[in-house]
């Protein structure tokens, strides 16, 4: 068999287009320059052999056909000796290795003057039912020793690099690419290119060997770029400019019918390189500025990271010593250790109120690491919403009373509120907005609401009389670490509280949120869906 005319073209187009769009891959990757260098080298090599050699068997015309081949075949040796050369620089071997290679590029050099001005390796060409056939010269076996030298010693760079202990598992791995691309290359070429035509005298199926070098480098390229290679955007961008350009170039070199047509046609596609390489180039610094991102945002996770174990440690420390100072704060104001004066249980018990907010705070902190982390056991069950709002009221009457605040528990009467959440973690959410308000009030009175706003919803309010928050502040409220401002200029609060409520509350499957306006004070509420116990009877 061989390929059809029309399948052929194809091919040549697509080898063509695929080795342009590896050489831009290569070059702008972050390799050596003497890499970048011989790689292209290689790949303009490869163009020679198989489109000289495509020009050959499809001009039909002996004379042509034997001018084509012949460059086609010069090439070769050259491409092999670059082929060295290319391994040793990757394996960074080369300054071992750079007399043989400088001895060797006169060889390749040598082959490049004389096989296309003599017969000493092609004698003749013939077109056999449209089959190029090839008459050999007298030196081709040299030819075809000097191929298999290079071939043979690039095995063995690979071979001992990839045994020697002190390679790393990456380059071993890139190794292995390269060794079954040019295992794949070597017996290619050995069956298609030497061993049917020269022993058995079949020349209809050399394509084969002469396309599978853009496999052999694709493989190259692969295993030398594999991070660049993945970024498979780029790829498709440069291989499809690169299909284009090599439509344009072969259109104006084989199908032009005079030189006026050739003439335009190359100027139309010296007017396209600009074009597809600033294509190229834009998706490039798209996928580049893509990677930057998602470096940064992994440097930030992992510093986030950071910042929450420094927290999860130090808040473990403290919470201890500030249990403790709570304890003998209240032993002393009840009178444990003798009595004291009225100013002086004043200022314990004040500082007994602050020595709890920096435990609410210590605790909010362990909490909303494991809350994120779903490290929280939750203790879920049936609760009345009630019950803790009359607990929150008589545990924040006093501090209200030391305010001058009026303290309000109000009740929808007949309301539902029972409720399926973690008891201990829905009165956070209620202490939170609690010490909030209070915090925030310096005179009027804090409200605690609770009614159904419809048969399926319990709703908690917290109503306050304070400064109010504006509509600015309301949208960054419940997010982490974001703490309002005073209207005396100064922050209060971890700005963790509300971050941790709404964390809790969507948790228990409903929501939160703030209805202010400055100067108005603020409704901080929450909703839930009732749940009612129906294993209870009293319920019933």
């Amino acid at each position: 068999m061989t390929f059809p005319s029309s399948l052929s073209q194809i091919i040549v187009l697509v080898i063509n287009a695929t080795g342009a769009a590896l050489v831009i891959t290569v070059i702008t990757g972050k390799l050596r320059n003497l890499l970048k260098v011989i790689f292209a080298f290689m790949t303009v090599l490869m163009f020679i052999w198989v489109d000289l050699a495509y020009a050959a068997r499809l001009v039909g015309e002996a004379d042509r056909g034997l001018v084509y081949i012949r460059i086609a075949w010069s090439v070769t040796p050259m491409l092999f000796v670059l082929l060295y050369a290319f391994i040793a620089t990757f394996l960074r071997i080369v300054h071992k290795h750079k007399f043989y290679i400088l001895f060797s590029l006169p060889v390749g050099i040598l082959f490049l003057l004389i096989i296309p001005f003599t017969d000493l390796v092609i004698a003749d060409i013939a077109y056999i039912n449209g089959t190029l056939e090839i008459k050999y010269g007298s030196l081709v076996w040299f030819f075809f020793a000097q191929v298999a030298f290079y071939t043979i010693i690039s095995f063995i760079l690979l071979i001992s690099q990839y045994r020697n202990k002190e390679t790393s598992p990456e380059i071993k791995s890139r190794i292995r690419y390269l060794l079954a691309g040019l295992t794949f290359f070597f017996v290619m070429n050995a069956i298609f290119n030497i061993g049917l035509p020269v022993f058995l005298q079949v020349f209809h199926l050399y394509e084969f060997g002469d396309y599978s070098l853009i496999v052999f480098l694709t493989i190259i390229a692969y295993a030398i770029t594999t991070n660049q290679f993945a970024r498979i955007q780029v790829v498709t961008a440069t291989f499809l400019a690169s299909v284009l350009g090599s439509f344009l170039l072969l259109d104006a070199v084989m199908f032009s019918t005079n030189y006026e047509q050739t003439l335009t046609k190359s100027l139309i596609l010296l007017l396209y390189i600009p074009f597809g390489y600033l294509l190229v180039n834009n998706v490039k610094k798209e996928i580049e500025q893509r990677e930057q991102l998602e470096e940064l945002t992994n440097k930030l996770k992992h510093m986030d990271n950071v910042k929450n174990e420094f927290i999860s440690v130090a808040a473990h420390e403290l919470r201890a010593p500030l249990t403790a100072i709570k304890g003998y704060l209240s032993m002393v104001i009840d009178g444990d250790a003798g009595s004291i004066s009225k100013q002086a249980k004043e200022f314990l018990q004040d500082s007994l109120l602050s020595n709890e907010r920096m435990i609410r705070l210590v605790n909010n902190m362990l909490d909303v690491g494991r809350i994120e982390e779903g490290r929280i056991i939750y203790q879920e069950d049936y609760v009345k919403i009630s019950e803790l709002a009359k607990i929150a009221y008589a545990e924040f009457k006093l501090e209200a009373e030391r305010k001058n605040l009026t303290l309000e528990l109000v009740i929808q009467e007949g309301v539902v509120d029972e409720v399926f959440v973690d008891r201990d973690r829905l009165h956070e959410v209620i202490i939170n907005f609690l010490s909030n308000a209070l915090k925030y009030t310096d005179e009027g009175k804090v409200t605690i609401k609770l009614s159904n706003p419809n048969k399926k919803t319990v709703k908690l309010e917290v109503i306050d009389t304070g400064p109010g928050i504006s509509q600015h502040e309301q949208k960054k409220l419940f997010n982490k670490f974001y703490r309002i401002r005073s209207d005396v200029g100064k922050t209060i609060g971890s700005g963790l509280g509300l971050y941790i409520s709404k964390l809790l509350i969507q948790k228990f499957g409903g929501n939160i949120g703030v209805e202010s306006k400055p100067g108005r004070g603020s409704d901080f509420w929450f909703e839930l869906p009732i749940k009612i116990n129906k294993s209870d009877t009293g319920n019933l």
